[in-house]
């Protein structure tokens, strides 16, 4: 049965006083982790909604975003019935202080009190709502609207897993405050339910001194003070009716957000609602063709804007033809082995292996990832996604658009890498995806080796990942249908390779010569450190053991560049390995043709002579070297 309605009760926003340490905030930490574009926010909301998605139901999630601008009555009304002469007060004290948001709200206060209140209304269907009570960690509720660090998301397949992309929320609120209603499952005895929240550094008031965030909502005594809670059903129908956030029953399950005060936050300028609203659609598909295609898709946006009461735009989100290379390779009429032409896909497999975890007895597993590739046509506009790669798993986003580090001659290609579940849901691939959704910082745009794999897996993910991505760069041009050219021929591989050292090798020693050939040569800057890695073959012929040494130099266009500190080096096999500072040899047995490498730079503090190591390129060279010596 519905809670009977509370129409006695006025809902209050309620502010937690300073804490007796007397700690106080400046700002809300959250917000610098994420960049604040409309893209980043786009890709949070919607992954965020494709979360909650209810179990079991087979519809697509639908999103649709919602501006509104209001103006006098409809403006004054909106703002009484959230209280906002209480909250004024605490937002000119934080605009009348000295921290990160002081002039962002004496901006937006002074604004609202001649100019527009613009609302960015976004709805979502087909998901479970804002579930749970006013306590418990770890549901949509709490983690949403009341708790921070807070997350439901540790179910494969997932997006999520820090808790930290709603901060965009506040973020794109010029006010830094936020309302949600919700539609929650039919086994809830309550229904309907209304909260909001404003994230807020420390202020003082008078002589009174507040934490930060307020809650608006019923207020309630507990044992330490008075907090808000959330309004069920005929109160929350009623004040969310006045506030353009009301939900209808044919909205089915789900939760509404209003962004009060839409702003954005790296615009210097406010741009039309009808371009923004575009630019979201755009984002939409970018990030997300991958859940809107097919018959059946997981996902619809669409976007809507009101000026007052009138309607100047409205559409859908629709992945254009710029995706349709990988919308093909995703849902390909056939395979084949090579792709020399639009139209054909080619796939190949990739292996990797997961290191075991530090906890418990899991051994290593093996996962495959399928990545496919089709050509794009040749009078095909330059596109910024030609020749990239889509990195996909189980949460169906493209996390990022991988570049390659190969030439490829011809027509564009499209790649996609589909890894974990999105290949499939085995033992393996469930093992990747779990890898993979850690291996993911909190913004969601890469895989590398973050402090949750360092923390959770043994040692050996940052090398592994490094080594997928070489192979991966080989698949590319394997699938075009070209050759895998040593990176003497590959200048982007930013390699010197193999000078011969005719001291070391007798001219009629012909039995005895060392013919060596580089493959596969990547090299990244990551946490300080540079990542090198490649393959060495030895094609001559040979009766004892062999050997190459290594150095790295900062690329320079002037003179030989500056030589880097090793830290690691590691090799394939039996292979004997031996750093000598900027130098490292490896000597190799007659038995084994060639051999993998990979290492490190020392950290960049080490090599404190060097410029900024990230704003550079390194050059690495390889010199045959005597075996056994």
């Amino acid at each position: 049965m519905p809670a009977k309605s509370s129409s006695r009760r006025k809902p209050e926003w309620v502010f937690d006083p300073v804490p007796p340490s007397g700690q106080f905030t400046g700002g809300i930490p959250s917000a610098y982790v994420f960049k604040p574009e409309l893209d980043t926010f786009v890709r949070e909301v919607l992954q965020n909604s494709l979360d909650a998605r209810q179990t079991g139901n087979d519809a697509p999630v639908e999103v649709r975003f919602t501006f509104r601008r209001l103006q006098g009555e409809d403006k004054q009304r909106f703002l009484d019935a959230i209280g906002w002469n209480y909250l004024k007060t605490h937002l000119q004290a934080v605009a009348n202080g000295n921290n990160t948001m002081s002039a962002l709200l004496a901006n937006a206060t002074a604004d609202l009190g001649s100019g527009a209140l613009t609302l960015l209304r976004i709805d979502d269907s087909g998901t479970e709502g804002l579930t749970g009570d006013e306590d418990t960690p770890g549901t949509n509720f709490s983690s949403l609207c009341r708790n921070i660090l807070d997350t439901t998301k540790d179910a494969l397949g997932k997006g999520g897993s820090y808790g930290l992309g709603k901060a965009l929320l506040w973020q794109f609120s010029a006010l830094s405050t936020v309302l949600f209603s919700s539609r929650i499952e039919e086994e809830s005895p309550q229904k309907f339910r209304f909260f909001a929240r404003t994230e807020l550094p420390s202020h003082e008031i008078d002589l009174s001194r507040w934490n930060g965030s307020g809650w608006y909502g019923f207020p309630e005594t507990v044992r330490n003070g008075k907090r808000a809670i959330s309004m069920w059903d005929e109160d929350a129908e009623k004040i969310t009716r006045a506030i353009h956030l009301y939900r209808p029953a044919q909205l089915g399950t789900g939760t509404s957000i209003l962004i009060v005060g839409f702003h954005e936050p790296a615009q210097e300028e406010a741009r039309p609602l009808n371009t923004v609203a575009q630019d979201i659609l755009n984002s939409a598909a970018r990030w997300f063709w991958n859940c809107m295609i097919s018959d059946r898709p997981s996902l619809k946006v669409s976007a809507e804007v009101y000026e007052g009461q009138e309607l100047s735009f409205r559409s859908e989100s629709t992945p254009g033809r710029e995706f349709a290379p990988f919308i093909q390779t995703v849902l390909p009429e056939q395979i084949v082995f090579k792709s020399f032409r639009y139209g054909e896909v080619a796939e190949k497999e990739l292996k990797f292996k997961i290191p075991a975890k530090k906890s418990g007895d899991t051994p290593e597993i093996e996962a495959t990832l399928a990545f496919r590739l089709t050509r794009g046509e040749d009078d095909l506009e330059e596109s910024p996604w030609g020749n990239r790669i889509a990195l996909i798993r189980g949460s169906g986003m493209v996390v990022e658009y991988r570049s390659t580090s190969r030439r490829i001659s011809g027509a564009p290609f499209f790649g996609v890498l589909l890894a974990g579940n999105a290949r499939g849901f085995s033992e393996a691939d469930n093992a990747l995806e779990e890898f993979l959704k850690d291996a993911e910082p909190p913004s969601h745009d890469q895989w590398k080796a973050t402090e949750r794999i360092q923390e959770e897996y043994r040692k050996g993910s940052r090398s592994r990942l490094a080594r997928l991505w070489r192979d991966l760069d080989e698949a590319v041009v394997e699938l075009c249908g070209q050759e895998i050219r040593s990176d003497a021929e590959a200048p982007e591989a930013l390699a010197r390779l193999f000078r011969r050292d005719t001291t070391q090798v007798g001219k009629t020693q012909k039995q005895d010569e060392q013919k060596l050939q580089l493959v596969g040569l990547s090299a990244f800057f990551d946490e300080g450190v540079w990542q090198f890695s490649g393959r060495v073959i030895q094609t001559g012929v040979l009766n004892k053991p062999w050997g190459f040494s290594l150095l790295i130099r900062l690329d320079s266009e002037a003179g030989e560049g500056e030589k880097l500190l090793i830290g690691t080096l590691r090799a394939s096999g039996d292979a004997a390995v031996k750093i000598k500072s900027e130098l490292a040899e490896c000597v190799v047995q007659p038995s084994s043709q060639e051999v993998e490498f990979e290492g490190t730079t020392k950290a960049a503090d080490e090599n404190a002579l060097m410029p900024d190591l990230q704003r550079t390129r390194v050059r690495i060279e390889i010199q045959p070297g005597r075996g056994g010596r």
